[in-house]
């Protein structure tokens, strides 16, 4: 039971105690202070650890389509707060990556981004039962 548990855990964590972004940046809890680069990369490194924890207890289980459901939105939920994350422009030492990323080097860029498709359609197959 004990990879269960930590499955549970990581989880909850993901997708319930982490503050989703916001599309305001007054209002988001990962972009309305500023942020050091060292609080960045650590902040990142830790959503990292975390998949990977929830990575390995999940493939530890007993596999169920459930399971596939709640992986993807808890990875979902990471990958959502990860990119927050690495938009912020931080403001003792910006890191290249971060500016390329969230538009805001020298030069013709725009912030990167992707459109998730036919995720709506593959999601309708998920046994998601609240998507909240």
């Amino acid at each position: 039971n004990a990879p269960a548990f930590v499955a549970s855990a990581a989880q909850h964590a993901l997708s319930v105690t982490l503050p989703m972004p916001h599309l305001d940046p007054k209002v988001c809890f990962w972009r309305r202070n500023d942020m050091r680069r060292e609080t960045q990369t650590n902040l990142l490194f830790l959503i990292r650890r975390m998949c990977r924890i929830y990575s390995a207890a999940t493939s530890s289980v007993q596999q169920s389509r459930g399971l596939v459901g709640i992986r993807t939105t808890a990875l979902a939920c990471a990958a959502c707060v990860a990119d927050a994350i690495a938009r912020v422009r931080c403001v003792d030492d910006p890191s290249p990556f971060s500016l390329h990323y969230s538009g805001k080097c020298e030069g013709p860029t725009r912030p990167f981004g992707f459109e998730s498709g036919s995720f709506e359609s593959l999601a309708a197959n998920l046994p998601i039962f609240d998507p909240r």
